[in-house]
Formats: C-alpha cells, structure tokens, sequence
C-alpha cells in the first residue's frame, strides 16, 4: 500500500485506507450471488477463480462516499429491479446521470492513468481531454451538464429470436452475464464502453452523428425501461467482436479448471437450477434451435 497518493478526481493528496472499485461493487456481488458458484472469472486471468472486481488505489475517501451517493439509489431503483424482472420500468431524477457519468469517467480516467490510452489518434486528444474535465466537473459540482459528452445507456435482458446473420452463438451469456469496461476508438468516433451485466453504458467522447442514438440519452431526469430505443449498428458489431472474444477466454480454461467447474455445479445443483448463468446459457441454446 503506497504512503499517500493523489486522488483521480479531486486531485488531493491523500493516505489510501483501502483500493477503490473502479466499476460498482454491487454489480459483483450481483454475479457472484446469481451465478452457479458463487465465484468469477475475468479476461485473461479466466483461469483464475475470484471473488470481486478491478481495483485500485483511485479515489479518495471522500469522492468514494461521493460517488456512492450516486450508486445507492441506481441499485436500489434501478439495477436490482431490473435484474429481477426485465420488463422494469420506472422514472428517474438526477442521481442517474450522476452515476452514469461517474462509471464512463472511472473507465476512462482510469485507463489514461493505467494504460496510457496509446490507441487514441491524435485528432481526438482534444476531444479526449473535453470529456475527461467535462465529466469531472459535472461530478464535482462545478459545473451543471455534460453537454458535448452525453451518456448513453442500452438494457439488454435477452435474445430470445433475431433476423441477423452471423449472431455469436454465446450472445446470451454475453450480454446477460459479463462486466466489462474498455475505450473504444475509431478515425471518427470515440467513446467508452462499460457493461454492468444487461446494462451497457457509453460515454461519447467524439461521436458527429448522433442520429442513430434514439431514446438511450441519460438525462437529468427522464424515464428507464427495456423497450422503444435503438442505437448505432456500430455498437452492435462491437459487442459481437466482445462475444467473439468471450469465446476465446473460455476456449483457455485449462482441463483442471473445467474439473473445478464441473464439480461447483455438481455440488450446488439447486443453486444451478436457480442461476442467471443457467438461464443464460438456455436461452443461447433456444436461440440457437430457432435459427436452424
């Protein structure tokens, strides 16, 4: 544990009692709690059990109660709810947009601080910086929108059929199981992508045409639900590039860690029955019948 350190959003120096989560804890204990064993499994670490999410010394104690503020009220109104019974719905005020801007900001400050963000081109380092201070301030209190760099927010809590070609055959298990976080660049956009379980957030950081992005803004008040949004084709092919690479971490369990699997679910039959990884894993399989 490092002496002092300086915290990523207020900027003062402090004396780390413990790492921050960078994405919400509750999320986590949500996984761990609906999954077939009680434990996770992430990235390339997959070989790997684990019993909680990316941390780091981030955040002082003060922005940590600051930004939980913000996470208390989305679990209790709308993320817990949600995962219980997809076709959820409920208004919202401002607590949403303060949480939805703090997790973009968390993903992308922390990945500038930890990786360097190599990948952004150089025609969006201005843009880069606009989002990071836009967000921040917004948090801060010093400034009242984020206009410019709007969070958006797409539920997923299924695919039971589809018209597409070329759908990953784990697409389920992706969009209803996995948490996420990444930056993601191209020559014109820009942007940063978390996945909380069904939820997906995206915080743009340079995106001009914004036309496609419908009924998915979060705004100072407005009203959540599953139905009537619709969002880029890009994000589409991202998240099956995402499934894509789910795969390949699966296809890396090692023969004894697939033994170690196996017996979880042998030992814990009732809790497999009851499992959102089951689920999960039946509607892919659903899927998959249908389009033969």
């Amino acid at each position: 544990m490092p002496d002092t350190q300086i915290c990523g959003l207020c900027g003062r120096e402090y004396v780390p009692l413990e790492e921050s989560h960078i994405l919400p804890a509750f999320v986590y204990r949500w996984l761990k709690e609906s999954s077939t064993t009680g434990f996770l499994r992430f990235g390339r670490e997959m070989n790997r059990r684990t019993q909680d999410g990316v941390k780091g010394y981030f955040l002082c104690e003060g922005c940590e109660d600051r930004f939980q503020k913000f996470e208390t009220p989305f679990a209790t109104k709308i993320f817990l709810p949600f995962v219980q019974n997809n076709s959820f719905a409920t208004d919202y005020d401002e607590y949403f947009r303060k949480f939805a801007a703090s997790v973009v900001w968390r993903a992308l400050a922390y990945g500038k601080q930890k990786y360097g963000l190599k990948n952004f081109r150089s025609r969006h380092q201005g843009a880069l910086a606009s989002a990071l201070e836009t967000w921040k301030e917004y948090l801060l209190g010093t400034r009242n929108d984020i206009a410019g760099h709007e969070v958006h927010l797409v539920p997923f809590c299924g695919v039971a059929d589809h018209t597409m070609e070329d759908v990953p055959s784990n697409i389920n298990r992706y969009l209803m199981r996995t948490t996420e976080m990444d930056v993601v660049v191209s020559d014109e956009n820009a942007f940063t992508y978390v996945k909380l379980g069904p939820l997906i957030l995206v915080g743009l950081i340079v995106f001009p045409d914004r036309s496609e992005w419908i009924n998915t803004e979060v705004l100072e008040s407005g009203h959540f639900g599953p139905d009537g949004f619709h969002a880029p084709g890009m994000l589409l092919h991202y998240i099956f590039s995402r499934c894509k690479r789910l795969g390949e971490l699966e296809g890396s369990l090692s023969s004894k860690q697939l033994k170690t699997i196996e017996g979880s679910y042998e030992k814990n039959t009732v809790r497999f029955e009851n499992s959102n990884t089951r689920e999960a894993v039946i509607l892919d399989i659903i899927l998959k019948e249908r389009r033969k």
